[in-house]
């Protein structure tokens, strides 16, 4: 991570394919807008595409503030974008929920992110056991998916 340094609020880029929370809250964005001038900055990228600090950033939308403070973290894809993003909203912060959690565990499975399990569990800040529970219908379907490709090969 580099330094903090202040950036226009609006070249914050939000992607919504690259976040891992399912819903935003209004009353932390309305607290934080409120609260603007003390809190941490948010995490980008290289790109200025937002990792950590989706509420803050939208509470400095809403208080209509010209500029954000950002600390940024390069990274190489977007596969290590999502994963960091999923990590500091696990972690800290209006963390995220059970099914945020879910959705994400299985995102980085399936995708062929690279991680496995036990990465997974360190990422989300769950247990090992919570995360096998998390895919145990995504490892179903990826073995019928093999078996079935098996059998069409050998016909």
């Amino acid at each position: 991570m580099s330094d903090q340094m202040l950036i226009r609020t609006d070249s914050v880029v939000y992607r919504e394919d690259l976040y891992p929370r399912i819903k935003s809250d209004p009353a932390t964005i309305q607290r934080y807008a409120e609260n603007i001038d003390v809190l941490p900055p948010i995490e980008i990228n290289q790109h200025n595409i937002l990792i950590d600090g989706f509420h803050r950033w939208t509470a400095h939308r809403k208080a209509e503030a010209a500029e954000i403070r950002v600390i940024v973290t390069p990274t190489a894809s977007e596969a290590e974008l999502f994963a960091f993003a999923i990590e500091r909203n696990a972690a800290h912060g209006l963390q995220m929920n059970e099914d945020d959690k879910e959705a994400a565990a299985k995102r980085l499975y399936a995708q062929g992110t690279g991680l496995d399990k036990p990465t997974i569990a360190q990422v989300l800040s769950v247990s090992a056991r919570q995360v096998q529970t998390y895919l145990a219908r995504t490892d179903h379907d990826l073995k019928a998916r093999r078996k079935k490709q098996v059998i069409e090969l050998w016909l």
